[in-house]
């Protein structure tokens, strides 16, 4: 999705040293990893709820029983 490299990690860690200072910058990366795990739980909790609703698990089923039927018909 993003092609992030070596440089610009580089120049984005510059930045932050300058404009955070290196007292901040610990703080600033505990947050945003604490704000990226509430973000990825929260997709993850969503995806679960609409396989729940469609029914996700039971079409899966009923894909791989219909697979075991043609196979024993050939």
């Amino acid at each position: 999705m993003f092609d992030i490299g070596l440089p610009e990690l580089i120049l984005l860690s510059l930045v932050c040293l300058v404009a955070l200072g290196p007292e901040r910058i610990p703080e600033v990366i505990k947050f945003l990893t604490k704000s990226l795990n509430k973000v990825k739980s929260f997709f993850n909790e969503t995806k679960i709820e609409i396989e729940k609703e469609v029914g996700l698990d039971e079409i899966k089923r009923e894909i791989h029983n219909e697979e075991i039927m043609r196979k024993d018909k050939e």
